[in-house]
């Protein structure tokens, strides 16, 4: 048997155990540093005067005496006069009052949950679309509460011969696109029964001239 829990590290009391008061006030200890916790400041790296209770997640280079050579990502929590280093694991929650952000641990590395890697609405998000909605209407409204009262829907591409477009699908199968498809000239698309792809207007966007390149 294990002498500690699988989740969280606690100590298990032994059959027979002497001091068993020294074995639950360590679990207690440990318990009280990594539930609800909340953390000064995730990119300090000087070690500080602290008070009891207070926690850090350390970024690289951390230094001072307890602090130095621990791993980047470490929860320090100072208890009992002391720094006590916990490693992280997936599923950790903190609070950070640096910026008042929620962090969670994927078990590899600490995440802002404002920077989630995928939302779905009413669908399922995937590492292609990460951002999957399903409803009967979307709305972007501008903000009023001290914004300039504009909408904008910014769509980058990486290259001049890259996309940047808009896909409307029936059944999941696309039937036109436009936007900026393979060139940095504005274009519309449509797509025939057979799959091929053609092209119903152009802009030039030096001059602004529009071509129609297959009309009769």
């Amino acid at each position: 048997m294990s002498l500690t829990s699988a989740r969280l590290g606690l100590s298990y009391l032994a059959e027979a155990q002497a001091q068993k008061h020294v074995t639950v006030n360590e679990s207690l200890r440990r318990l009280d540093g990594i539930l609800h916790v909340r953390v000064k400041s995730v990119s300090l790296t000087a070690e500080p005067g602290a008070s009891e209770g207070d926690a850090y997640i350390l970024p690289q280079n951390a230094t001072g005496a307890a602090w130095s050579g621990q791993p980047e990502g470490t929860l320090m929590i100072f208890q009992e006069g002391a720094w006590t280093a916990v490693a992280p694991f997936a599923g950790l929650v903190v609070y950070s009052e640096e910026d008042a952000g929620l962090r969670a641990h994927d078990g590899s590395g600490w995440r802002l949950l404002s920077e989630s890697r995928t939302v779905g609405v009413n669908a399922s998000a995937d590492a292609v679309n990460r951002l999957a909605v399903k409803s009967d209407a979307v709305l972007l409204g501008h903000d009023d509460t001290g914004g300039s009262g504009d909408v904008r829907v910014n769509i980058n591409k990486a290259q001049s011969t890259g996309t940047a477009s808009l896909v409307f699908q029936t059944n999941y199968t696309a039937m036109a696109e436009f936007g900026l498809a393979g060139t940095d000239e504005f274009s519309i698309k449509v797509r025939a029964s057979d799959g091929t792809y053609r092209t119903a207007l152009t802009i030039d966007r030096e001059t602004g001239a529009v071509s129609m390149p297959n009309t009769a």
